[in-house]
């Protein structure tokens, strides 16, 4: 699944005319990929309100009629259209107002309604960057919940993914408050940056390139045992070539540039999130198997056929001992994608040494002979 916005002033140069041939080539593409959208309706329109955020009557109305048209157009498809993006932040101009943003978001949703999308298109929001919850509440106070399938949040912070987890139970149970009756959470933006250095405009997010693969794996499989609707690592590449720059780097691919013979170069996130898929891409989570060691993660899938360890202590190597979701064997799958001694059950119990590097355990039923490759650098 890809994130991209959806761009209100590049469909609608004239007042009431959508022109969407410039999304039209991207869908066709991600038709024939097979890769699902989520669309942030995006941001202003010089056409209304002197290019600010939609406020008055006839730019917010505009807004919606906007988003119905986008709907309609590529209902049917699976995708997620989000409310904007972070309009606790710099996004909604000219400064951040929750009551504005609830009521566009609330006008957008009885648009939709009434051109009978809400049943079967998922309308999310309200997007803000981390958990900001006082603006949260007043725009659960005007009304969105009535329309939003689910709430969208964007989960930056400083520390480890695991820390996110009464986060997520604060803003459950804000929503509960105000109505929702099964909240669900979709995370739909949160990365690390591998910037060095002074790390302008500031070191919120640093993390090394080994770092962010682990912080990546972490964030996945976190949001996955918090039962969230969906996630998306920010970012693809790297958005520029200066490694002192925290906005620049947060991509599991270096920038273009940075190597002029290896286009995209993979930074070691990009292999964690390919083991990640390749292990866990189809399958079912279970529950969260208890250890002694509460920042110990062992999480299993499949019924127990394979199996997720890690620790969310820094530089942790702990033994563990746990109930076997299955009798025998499991081979062993590092991060980054490495072949690991298999372990086999004894007497109905696992023994693992778990980091705080994510290992991936797939049920063989018997002992094999492991080649063990030689460790990614």
């Amino acid at each position: 699944m890809i994130r991209v916005d959806f761009s209100w002033n590049i469909i609608e140069k004239e007042k009431g005319q959508y022109n969407f041939t410039a999304y039209d080539g991207l869908v066709a593409q991600l038709d024939e990929s097979s890769v699902k959208a989520i669309f942030i309706f995006a941001y202003s329109n010089p056409l209304y309100d002197h290019g600010l955020s939609p406020a008055s009557p006839e730019a917010v109305e505009a807004f919606a009629n906007f988003a119905v048209a986008g709907v309609q157009r590529y209902k049917g498809k699976g995708y997620i259209w989000e409310c904007y993006n972070e309009p606790n932040g710099h996004f909604w101009t000219p400064r951040a107002n929750a009551t504005a943003y609830a009521t566009m978001a609330v006008a957008m949703g009885k648009a939709l309604e009434k051109a009978g999308m809400l049943k079967t298109e998922m309308f999310v929001g309200p997007t803000t960057s981390a958990f900001p919850m006082e603006y949260i509440e007043a725009v659960f106070q005007g009304g969105v919940l009535s329309y939003f399938s689910a709430i969208s949040v964007h989960p930056y912070r400083g520390t480890n993914p695991e820390t996110v987890l009464p986060d997520y139970q604060n803003l459950t149970s804000l929503a509960k408050k105000y109505g929702a009756r099964n909240p669900r959470i979709l995370s739909s933006e949160w990365g690390y940056s591998t910037c060095i250095g002074s790390c302008a405009p500031g070191v919120a997010n640093k993390t090394t390139e080994r770092g962010q693969a682990k912080y990546l794996s972490r964030m996945f499989l976190v949001n996955t045992f918090a039962g969230c609707l969906g996630s998306i690592f920010y970012d693809w590449h790297d958005d520029g070539s200066d490694p002192t720059m925290r906005e620049q780097n947060f991509g599991v691919t270096h920038n273009k540039h940075y190597n002029s013979t290896y286009v995209y170069e993979p930074k070691p996130a990009y292999f964690a999130a390919q083991t990640l898929k390749r292990l866990l891409g189809h399958s079912s989570y279970n529950s969260r198997i208890p250890v002694s060691d509460s920042d110990v993660f062992v999480l299993t899938f499949d019924h127990g056929a394979k199996v997720a360890a890690w620790s969310a202590a820094v530089n942790a190597s702990v033994s563990v001992s746990f109930a076997s979701p299955m009798t025998g064997c499991y081979s062993r799958t590092a991060m980054l994608g490495d072949a690991m001694s298999q372990v086999c059950s004894s007497g109905g119990t696992l023994t693992l040494t778990v980091t705080d590097e994510p290992q991936y355990l797939t049920h063989t039923s018997r002992r094999q002979h492991v080649h063990l490759p030689p460790k990614h650098v």
